[in-house]
């Protein structure tokens, strides 16, 4: 037998047992074939080895196939979610509409009929129980029906007994910007059940704090001193005879003399 073959074969299936070496490294699994190195060798045909080579390319096509395969899966999946995710906000609103009018509906009621009264009661408990479905599917907190006719008669009297119309003045703005809000929290300004309620809220939001008068005066005062101390004699006496009414709330600060 020619031993330089044998030194070249030795050497080929040094490589190949390299390569191998190298896929196994990376967990990449050998393909099932019949053809192995025993037939190789035996056999002496080179064909086997490109058998082998075709069947290890075979299967990392697979491979590459699956992977993709699993992605485009991965995509349709996502995109499912977000197409069911847009429908059930669009049921959810739907709902919340619904349960808006059989609500109105209910309380507005003024036939006096029981019958017709636990008609209406019926549509809004069921309106109710549809939307608090799709407030469960989407994660939002359960809605509790509250006559909102009701609880605006209770609360309109609360607010009068304020007598808003008894405030004229506002120390600080914190305490402005409770009031107003106290004003639109109110379900009878919503509802326009008593209709002084926006009149009062215009009326009081105009009103400037006596904290917010305060710093725009020391903001002017900043501004007016800076103008007068800039200039020197002539000028300046002409600044004063310009801006009297600064000057004086100069004078009266103690910036001036």
């Amino acid at each position: 037998m020619d031993y330089s073959q044998l030194d070249k074969l030795d050497a080929e299936i040094a490589e190949l047992k390299q390569r191998i070496a190298e896929r196994d490294a990376k967990k990449v699994p050998q393909p099932k074939t019949n053809v192995g190195w025993a037939s190789y060798i035996m056999n002496d045909d080179p064909h086997l080895l490109d058998m082998y080579q075709n069947a290890e390319r075979q299967w990392n096509q697979m491979q590459e196939q699956n992977k993709l395969t699993k992605e485009l899966a991965a995509q349709n999946r996502q995109e499912q979610q977000m197409y069911a995710m847009d429908d059930n906000m669009k049921n959810r609103s739907h709902a919340a509409i619904n349960f808006e009018y059989a609500r109105q509906a209910y309380e507005n009621d003024n036939t006096n009929d029981p019958r017709v009264k636990a008609q209406l009661k019926q549509a809004l408990d069921n309106a109710l129980t549809d939307y608090n479905y799709w407030n469960k599917r989407l994660g939002y907190e359960e809605v509790k029906y509250e006559d909102k006719k009701k609880a605006a008669e209770g609360q309109s009297a609360s607010v009068k007994a304020v007598d808003l119309s008894a405030i004229t003045s506002f120390d600080t703005d914190a305490q402005k910007k409770e009031t107003l809000e106290g004003i639109l929290k109110n379900p009878a300004y919503d509802l326009n059940t008593d209709d002084k309620l926006y009149g009062h809220y215009v009326r009081l939001r105009g009103i400037k704090s006596k904290e917010q008068a305060n710093k725009e005066h020391k903001a002017n005062l900043d501004k007016w001193y800076k103008e007068y101390s800039s200039l020197r004699g002539i000028p300046q006496e002409n600044w004063q005879e310009e801006h009297p009414n600064e000057y004086k709330a100069l004078q009266k600060a103690g910036l001036v003399k």
